[in-house]
């Protein structure tokens, strides 16, 4: 909320990626340069409205429409967490799903909040606005790692009262990675689904 940065995110990965990237997984085996997957990094989505939040949106979800037309899928990384909401938008729009999406979101926080500083379209509420707009399915949202304090202890209703899965830090640890994944899979089933993953999932010790 107060820390500047996340725009610098994608060229980070960048620079942590291009310089010995070997081409094999030792604990899974698979090779991505042998799955006949065709990726390409198409640099960033421009944004020439960047003080205007819901206008940066708008140029965000045009540029992903592009893409969806042309019959690819999409794995972004940054900024903020709003720009899931124009994400999900251009999916919805393009056709490529025709029901809303299942969900299952990585963070420390819920995303789930409303109005704030004179705007509901910031980086706390994408998945709230998203299940208003029936982009997402909350009875098929799981959210995961959700910890830390809140400005109000209502902050994230919205997630409980519309159906969401709010599995807080305290129940991920007890869960474990193959409680977790089943839990996954009961809510989130077999239909279409968006994956989102902050980076303040991670411990502050590791991503200060």
């Amino acid at each position: 909320t107060n820390r500047a940065g996340a725009r610098h995110g994608p060229r980070a990965v960048r620079e942590a990626t291009s310089d010995h990237i070997r081409g094999v997984n030792q604990t899974t085996g698979v090779s991505p340069y042998t799955t006949g997957l065709l990726v390409r990094d198409i640099g960033d989505a421009v944004v020439r409205a960047p003080w205007s939040l819901e206008g940066a949106h708008v140029e965000i979800e045009d540029q992903f429409r592009k893409i969806l037309k042309e019959g690819s899928s999409t794995l972004t990384v940054g900024g903020d967490h709003s720009i899931t909401l124009p994400i999900l938008r251009a999916y919805h729009k393009e056709g490529k799903y025709s029901e809303p999406m299942g969900l299952i979101h990585i963070d420390a926080h819920a995303d789930t909040g409303d109005a704030y500083t004179g705007s509901r379209f910031h980086h706390g509420a994408p998945f709230r606005v998203a299940t208003e707009e029936s982009l997402i399915d909350p009875k098929r949202t799981v959210q995961i790692g959700i910890r830390g304090t809140l400005a109000d202890s209502k902050q994230w209703a919205f997630s409980k009262d519309s159906g969401m899965r709010v599995i807080p830090m305290e129940e991920a640890a007890s869960l474990g990675t193959e409680g977790m994944i089943e839990e996954i899979k009961a809510v989130v089933g077999e239909g279409p689904t968006y994956i989102s993953f902050d980076i303040d999932a991670l411990d502050p010790a590791f991503a200060p």
